[in-house]
């Protein structure tokens, strides 16, 4: 891959033909697909005023995704920059070429190339955001390696650290984060306006073939194992005669473990997959209570969805789950170590919630620091730093 253009030098001033248009910020990501950083991104982007700030997309795979198209629709572009032994000199080329003041990077310690090859192409400001805890590696010798010598990377050419939450920072970046004044948590938004779905209990039952009166679960994720499905089997048998929608991308082999591990417990009649979908707010405002027995999350995303929908969530006991219950109600933490029985009766106990205490859980995250506008400014002021830094 060529990329040609003339480049500033890193941390010259603008030029006033730059001043005229808006701060180029280069989001980095593995593929544009409908992953949860991935769509708060977009959500962010559609609220910014391109006059400001202008987002583009890098796909480090080199393969398209499927929000492509809805990217173009609004009027950005993606790049295919293939992760392989050429990207620092093509990527450089990239930011010299659009003439990138922000590269914003999305993809764990792996981000320290990126921003290292940002900084040959002359971003002056450089974002590694953490979202999530971990990489997911087993903790080998080699894997310890492979972070210490990122981090090490990353602390020589990361401008700003950016968590989902403070768990995020804590794990993916260092303990002691909030000693680094290059750090912040910018917690995700949600647009609680959009998860108003009128008459969405009916609709769902209507879809899935059941009385108007059935208990139905939402367990929201794609199909991989961090997402802990099976252990949602457990809880779907533990709870009689609760039914369990499990909505998201199915991955064939994982899938098919999860359907066979339902019909050993008896209980797959009452498990319905409806896949990817697009009109998730249904589905969650639908729903009596959302689970999430994930092992993995920055910042679940499902959580907030969920409540912007008035509905109860169930979730394990993660660090950003914690952070959201310190926060708004209608969070429930229950450790999956304590198993399926203890989910069971934290599932009954949220059943039956009514109008107006779903309105109450509403409320509450409208008033709260997990709003997409809060999560747009906070992300507009980080871009806009990055034309006078």
């Amino acid at each position: 891959m060529t990329w040609r253009s003339r480049a500033r030098p890193s941390g010259a001033a603008r030029t006033s033909a730059d001043d005229v248009g808006p701060v180029r910020v280069l989001q980095v990501f593995g593929a544009m697909n409908r992953g949860g950083a991935e769509l708060r991104t977009l959500d962010v982007m559609r609220r910014l005023d391109r006059r400001e700030v202008g987002l583009e997309f890098v796909a480090l795979s080199g393969q398209a995704g499927v929000l492509d198209d809805e990217i173009r629709r609004l009027g950005s572009t993606v790049h295919y920059c293939r992760l392989d032994a050429g990207f620092p000199l093509a990527f450089a080329r990239l930011v010299r070429a659009r003439r990138a003041a922000v590269v914003h990077a999305h993809v764990f310690l792996t981000s320290a190339v990126v921003l290292a090859a940002a900084r040959l192409g002359g971003a002056r400001r450089r974002i590694a955001h953490f979202r999530s805890t971990t990489d997911g590696m087993p903790d080998t010798v080699r894997r310890r390696t492979y972070r210490a010598v990122m981090r090490r990377m990353m602390d020589r050419v990361a401008t700003d650290l950016v968590g989902v939450s403070a768990g995020a920072l804590a794990g993916g970046w260092s303990p002691r984060w909030a000693d680094d004044p290059r750090c912040q948590v910018i917690y995700n938004g949600v647009d609680v306006d959009a998860y108003a779905a009128s008459g969405a209990g009916a609709s769902i039952r209507a879809e899935l073939g059941l009385p108007a009166d059935a208990a139905v679960a939402v367990h929201l994720a794609r199909f991989d194992p961090v997402k802990h499905h099976p252990f949602t089997a457990e809880v779907l048998a533990a709870t009689p005669g609760l039914h369990v929608a499990f909505v998201g991308l199915g991955g064939a082999d994982r899938e098919r473990a999860t359907r066979a591990r339902l019909a050993a417990l008896g209980c797959a009649e009452r498990a319905h997959f409806v896949g990817e979908r697009t009109d998730v707010a249904r589905w969650l405002a639908g729903a009596d209570v959302s689970l999430l027995p994930s092992t993995i999350e920055g910042l679940p995303g499902v959580v907030l969805e969920s409540l912007a929908a008035g509905t109860p969530v169930i979730a394990n006991d993660l660090s950003g789950a914690r952070e959201i219950a310190a926060r708004v109600p209608g969070v429930t933490i229950v450790d999956v170590a304590r198993g399926p029985a203890a989910w069971a009766d934290a599932v009954r106990r949220a059943l039956g919630s009514g109008p107006t205490a779903r309105a109450a859980l509403r409320a509450a995250l409208a008033d709260s620091v997990f709003t997409l506008e809060h999560a747009t400014a906070a992300h507009r002021a980080l871009w806009l730093a990055g034309a006078t830094a």
